[in-house]
């Protein structure tokens, strides 16, 4: 599949590169989401790419090959590059609400295939590259076929929510995984009180202490919620708006 999703997004950039309305972006290349082999057909994806402040990481791509920036997420699958899975807050949620599941079965994706930022720090994407990842997520969803989506933040929802439209592929939708979002409000919460509530948080964080190694209160915070809203109930195939903290 890595070689199918490579001809698709070699081909759409290749036929509607970027032009100057697009604002300036990082790279020029988008790149194709991380599917593994054996992967069980849920694909999680995140916002996009931060890329401000990186410095080793941006070096390695812009010495890169055209063709490795495109596959850039399959360069070390323990370290994607998409930074709420790498720091363990998604592993764990995704862990939690699917523990029959091998971690390393899912998929991993960030909505808008692009990224912004100035000198110092990241920026949120234009709106002319979320409709353009819109476009290109419209190719992709045939070839990756998932089960299941799961949209982390308002703009990764939003993107989806567009290209799936009315097919019968079931959508999680979680909120934005953003330390500074999450800090505001995990500390209301006592770790070891929603841990009892939640138990397949606690046997996760427990066989997995590295991912809750720092910070470790607004990641459990975080999967007790991507857990709820895992819930039958809870998933969907339409993906109407959700509250404020979604953003």
């Amino acid at each position: 599949m890595t070689n199918d999703l490579l001809d698709v997004v070699r081909a759409f950039h290749r036929r509607t590169p970027l032009v100057d309305g697009d604002g300036p972006v990082v790279l020029k290349e988008p790149y194709a989401p991380y599917i593994p082999i054996g992967w069980n057909r849920r694909l999680i994806v995140a916002e996009a790419q931060n890329l401000a402040g990186n410095t080793k990481y941006l070096g390695m791509l812009n010495t890169a090959s055209e063709e490795r920036r495109m596959l850039r997420l399959y360069w070390e699958p323990n370290d994607l590059g998409i930074g709420p899975w790498d720091d363990g807050t998604l592993k764990l949620a995704a862990a939690a609400a699917w523990p029959e599941l091998r971690i390393d079965g899912f998929g991993v994706a960030n909505a808008v295939l692009w990224s912004q930022a100035d000198a110092s720090r990241n920026l949120n994407p234009a709106r002319t590259l979320q409709e353009r990842s819109v476009e290109l997520w419209k190719e992709l969803v045939p070839v990756i076929k998932p089960e299941m989506i799961v949209t982390v933040g308002r703009i990764a929802r939003d993107v989806i929510g567009q290209v799936l439209g009315h097919t019968n592929v079931r959508t999680v939708r979680w909120a934005a995984a953003s330390p500074v979002y999450l800090n505001r409000v995990s500390w209301l919460f006592c770790s070891a009180d929603i841990l009892s509530r939640f138990p397949s948080v606690e046997k996760a964080a427990r066989a997995n202490p590295g991912w809750v190694q720092a910070n470790r209160e607004a990641k459990v915070f975080y999967a007790c919620h991507a857990v709820s809203r895992a819930t039958e109930r809870c998933t969907t195939v339409s993906l109407a708006p959700m509250a404020a903290m979604d953003e």
